[in-house]
């Protein structure tokens, strides 16, 4: 029931009204890219999306979330062509975090302190239950949380400084 309200609510690419937010969705989020590329047997959506950010934004220092699988590494390690740092639970922490895979309000709130205008934080499974839904409204209400984009089983969120506060729900 929760998938098919977000797909009555939930907009294309026409219904976007931010030039940047347009930019990133239809050159990224929405564009194609091979299976081969990716690195990993059958890449659902959400892998595709984590491919097509790291290999766009390139970042050097790469925090994923103890709960993610050894897919998503290799997804980030086939899209870095850059010398890159992975931060994965209990290792500490870098001084900044470029991009985050974040599945909780806890790794948010550990991480925070370590992003920066040009971070992307990446939440997986944000209506996974009602916990990590009201979880993820805490996290949008952050005054640091500039723009996010929900798209059901990931959510994008960024930080630029030139960005009004406003929530995305594309398809």
């Amino acid at each position: 029931m929760k998938y098919l309200t977000y797909l009555l609510i939930s907009k294309t690419q026409y219904n976007i009204h931010s030039p940047y937010i347009f930019k990133l969705y239809c050159e990224i989020i929405n564009a194609s890219i091979s299976k081969k590329k990716i690195g990993i047997e059958r890449p659902q959506r959400s892998d595709r999306i984590i491919y097509k950010f790291a290999n766009t934004f390139q970042p050097t220092n790469v925090y994923i979330s103890s709960t993610s699988n050894t897919r998503t590494h290799t997804i980030i390690n086939n899209a870095l062509k850059n010398e890159h740092h992975i931060a994965t639970p209990p290792l500490p922490l870098p001084s900044s975090i470029d991009m985050a895979i974040i599945t909780s309000l806890e790794e948010w709130n550990t991480i925070k302190d370590k992003i920066h205008s040009k971070s992307i934080v990446i939440w997986q499974k944000q209506h996974r239950n009602k916990n990590t839904e009201q979880e993820y409204k805490t996290f949008k209400a952050d005054n640091k949380v500039k723009v996010t984009i929900d798209m059901y089983y990931i959510a994008i969120t960024l930080y630029l400084p030139r960005l009004h506060k406003e929530h995305y729900i594309l398809r």
